[in-house]
C-alpha cells in the first residue's frame, strides 16, 4: 500500500459530462494503480454508480446531497475516514454532485484524522459549452466550481454555436488567475498530463497507519464543529430539489410523451427506461432530452427509475403530472432541499 493517496475531484455542472471523463479516467489510469472511486449524487437514488465502467476498483456511492453540504458531510467524512484507514488505495477518483459547492475540500482533506494520507492533484471542472452561459448566469455553484478548479474540459463541443467556446473561456478566464482548458466531444481528451501529477508509489511500512482510531460517534462530533466554522462554507449554493418516480408505462413512445409534458424548469434528470427490446439510459439537460443505450447490466432496482432535480417552485406542476399519469408515472421517493 502506498503512504499517500492522490486525489483527482470531478466537479460542474448537472449534465456537464462528469460521469464520462471518470470512466475516461479510469481507462487512461496505468494497471497496478490501486484505485478508489467516490460517486457523490444530489438524488436519494444513485444513478451515476451504474454508468461507471470497469472492476479494477472499489466503488462508493453517497446520495441524497452535496457531499460539500453540511446535510450529508457527516457520511462524505466517514467516507474519507475508511478510505484513510482501510483502503489506502493508491488514488482517489470523487465525482462531485453537480450543484456541488467544493471550495472546502482541500480542507476537508487536510483534516487531522485523515493522518496527511490524501494530496489533491488535480481539480477538473467540466463544462457544458451548448448551455454553460446559461448556467453560470442561474446557479451560483457554477461560478464556485471555477474558481477552485485547475483544469476546464469544456465538453460537447459538437453542440455548441460558433463562438461559444471563446465566450466560455473568456467568462471563466474572469473567474480564474491561470485556467487551463481541454475542448472535447464526449469527453475524449488526453489525460497523460493530469495522471503525470500522481506520486510515484511509496509503500507505507507494514503495521503502521498515521490515521487515529476514531469511533462513528467522535465523526459526528468533529463534523458537527466544523459547522460551526466561520471559515466554512457548508450551505447549498442553489436552491434545488430532487425527486425519484416510477416509470410502468407502456414503451417508448409513450414516455416520451410525458417528457414533452414535463416543466421547461427542470435542470436535470437521468434514469433507466426499458422499451423497443433494450434498456435506454434517459438524460435531461436543462430542457433537452437524449435517448441512448444504457450500459448492461443495469441494476434491476433502477430499471423504470428516473431521477429529477428542479427549483422548489416546481413541486405542484410535477405533482400535477404524476397525479394524471398515475399508476404509469408516480413518485417513489421525494428528497427535499439540504
Amino acid at each position: 500500500m502506498a503512504d499517500v493517496t492522490d486525489v483527482i475531484l470531478v466537479t460542474g455542472f448537472l449534465g456537464s459530462g462528469k460521469t464520462t471523463l471518470i470512466n475516461r479516467l479510469i481507462e487512461a489510469i496505468p494497471p497496478g494503480v490501486r484505485t478508489f472511486v467516490l460517486v457523490n449524487e444530489f438524488g436519494e437514488i444513485g444513478i451515476d454508480g451504474a454508468l461507471i465502467d470497469g472492476d479494477d476498483f472499489d466503488l462508493l456511492e453517497i446520495s441524497k446531497g452535496s457531499i460539500f453540504c453540511i446535510c450529508v458531510k457527516t457520511d462524505f467524512i466517514k467516507a474519507l475516514y475508511r478510505i484513510a484507514s482501510e483502503a489506502r488505495p493508491d488514488l482517489l477518483v470523487m465525482e462531485a454532485t453537480g450543484v456541488a459547492n467544493p471550495s472546502d475540500l482541500r480542507l476537508d482533506l487536510q483534516l487531522p484524522l485523515f493522518g496527511g494520507r490524501f494530496r489533491l492533484a488535480e481539480q477538473i471542472c467540466t463544462i457544458d459549452a451548448a448551455s454553460f452561459e446559461a448556467q453560470f448566469h442561474v446557479f451560483a455553484s457554477v461560478e464556485r466550481q471555477i474558481a477552485s478548479s485547475t483544469l476546464f474540459v469544456i465538453n460537447k463541443t459538437d453542440l455548441a454555436d460558433p463562438g461559444a467556446v471563446e465566450e466560455i473561456k473568456a467568462l471563466v478566464r474572469a473567474h480564474h488567475p491561470a485556467p487551463q482548458f481541454l475542448e472535447a466531444v464526449r469527453c475524449d481528451v488526453p489525460l497523460d498530463a493530469v495522471l503525470a501529477k500522481l506520486s510515484p508509489a511509496r509503500p507505507t511500512p507494514a503495521g503502521e497507519s498515521p490515521v487515529p482510531s476514531l469511533g462513528p460517534g467522535e465523526i459526528e462530533s468533529l463534523v458537527s464543529r466544523l459547522d460551526a466554522s466561520p471559515f466554512r462554507d457548508l450551505t447549498p449554493p442553489d436552491r434545488l430539489v430532487s425527486a425519484a418516480y416510477a416509470w410502468q408505462g407502456r414503451g417508448l413512445a409513450e414516455f416520451r410523451e410525458l417528457i414533452r409534458e414535463l416543466p421547461r424548469g427542470i435542470v436535470r434528470g437521468k434514469g433507466f427506461v426499458p422499451g423497443e427490446g433494450c434498456v435506454h439510459l434517459v438524460s435531461l439537460v436543462m430542457g433537452e432530452t437524449t435517448f441512448a443505450p444504457a450500459p448492461e447490466p443495469v441494476p434491476r432496482h433502477l430499471l423504470g427509475t428516473l431521477v429529477l432535480i428542479f427549483p422548489p417552485e416546481l413541486r405542484p406542476a410535477l405533482d400535477e403530472i404524476a397525479a394524471r399519469w398515475s399508476p404509469c408515472f408516480a413518485p417513489l421517493r421525494q428528497q427535499g432541499a439540504c
